[in-house]
């Protein structure tokens, strides 16, 4: 399941699931903390917006998955704290060893097949050309470094690429020109 808060809770999985596999996809921060913000924006402006009453809105706002159960997040409405969350998921992640790959989402978007294959070999499935190039057909390639499409964003990478984590994973080499 994808739930970045396992991060944080891996070792309680961990023990749980002894052979349990991890996959790791981190993401460009600019892109992370501006797709943050605004799903935070689009929730706060949809907010209070339902008429749904009793029993069934009450089970809505329950047992939903898609329903949040908090109502806002000051800190994810700002692109700099974003970029921070990120770091310090990204940090911890990629401080977890064993049983675990770490996988960089815009390569997943430029080589699809190939990381694709990467996780079948992880997991241990047996995957031929036909059924990966199936997985990967609706790949949206748009979505890789879509920060660049904005100036105010292409100026924020501008001022973190010296952050040593950004180098470590290179995205201190994303060309902004």
């Amino acid at each position: 399941w994808k739930d970045p808060r396992n991060t944080f809770t891996y070792n309680i999985w961990k023990k749980i699931y002894p052979k349990a596999k991890f996959i790791h996809i981190y993401r460009n921060p600019i892109d992370v903390a501006e797709s943050l913000r605004k799903r935070e924006e689009q929730y706060q402006s949809k907010k209070g917006t339902q008429t749904r009453t009793g029993i069934k809105k009450k089970f809505h706002e329950k047992y939903l998955t898609k329903k949040r159960l908090y109502s806002q997040s000051v800190r994810i409405s700002n692109i700099d704290e974003g970029i921070k969350l990120w770091e310090q998921y990204t940090s911890k992640a990629l401080s977890i060893k064993d049983n675990i790959i770490h996988l960089c989402y815009e390569e997943l978007l430029e080589k699809p097949e190939k990381i694709i294959q990467e996780i079948c070999n992880f997991i241990e499935l047996k995957a031929n050309i036909p059924s990966i190039e199936k997985i990967t057909e609706n790949i949206d390639k748009t979505r890789q470094y879509a920060f660049l499409n904005k100036p105010e964003l292409v100026k924020k990478h501008e001022q973190i690429k010296n952050n040593q984590l950004i180098q470590e994973l290179k995205y201190d080499k994303i060309s902004t020109k």
